[in-house]
């Protein structure tokens, strides 16, 4: 049986972890970027072919990225994942590309629709090597081949940042337009989670004075264990 000092010290674990939430929580979200590219005007695709969205990082730095909230769009459909090197798909859907080899890709494969969008994290981006990381965000036709961009180095990349700092801003993203369809320039811009909801006073003083009566409950019957 668990003793009456442990019951004792448990009732002051509860009480010190209620009033912390009592103080309040300060959560400072990671920074965001939302990429939106318009997918209207991309070549007619044949029945039963798709486009593939191609994620990549590259380098040796130990960065990892995080991609959350992808879309095809009204009227796309998201089909096939595949993942090579360090990206790996979290158990709440969201995709890393974690730098354990030089190059690490994921691919999403989609029907276009109005636009396909995605958010990308990058605050554990890890700074100090002579090999920076860099995150490269291009599309490929149902062959296979990337889809030609304006990118004088490439030819095909439509959005790629490296990754040499802690805090970016929205010119960091190197963007180009599709050769195809110069409209689909993507559109970059910086952004935020959803606050995470704080405990309210009210509950917060409601486990507050549930752990203060459970101590002081703890501490009478070890007061009455040891007077007798």
């Amino acid at each position: 049986m668990i003793s009456t000092k442990r019951r004792i010290q448990s009732g002051m674990i509860l009480l010190a972890g209620a009033s912390f939430f009592l103080g309040g929580v300060t959560a400072h979200a990671a920074t965001l970027y939302k990429t939106t590219l318009d997918t209207t005007g991309l070549p007619a695709l044949a029945a039963g072919d798709h486009y593939t969205a191609y994620f990549g990082l590259t380098g040796s730095a130990g960065s990892t990225v995080t991609l959350t909230q992808l879309s095809a769009g009204n009227g796309g459909v998201l089909g096939a994942q595949s993942f090579t090197g360090g990206a790996f798909l979290h158990s709440n859907g969201s995709v890393a590309l974690k730098d354990t080899g030089f190059v690490n890709e994921f691919t999403q494969d989609f029907t276009p629709g109005s636009e396909f969008d995605f958010t990308v994290d990058l605050s554990r981006t890890k700074i100090g090597s002579p090999d920076p990381d860099s995150f490269t965000f291009a599309i490929l036709d149902s062959a296979g081949a990337p889809l030609p961009s304006n990118d004088p180095y490439t030819g095909f990349v439509i959005t790629t940042i490296d990754l040499t700092k802690t805090d970016y801003n929205n010119d960091d993203f190197a963007r180009y337009s599709l050769t195809a369809s110069p409209a689909a320039f993507p559109d970059v811009n910086e952004t935020t989670p959803p606050p995470v909801p704080e405990l309210s006073p009210n509950l917060a003083l409601a486990v507050l004075g549930g752990c203060l009566a459970l101590t002081m409950r703890l501490r009478r019957r070890s007061l009455r264990a040891a007077a007798r």
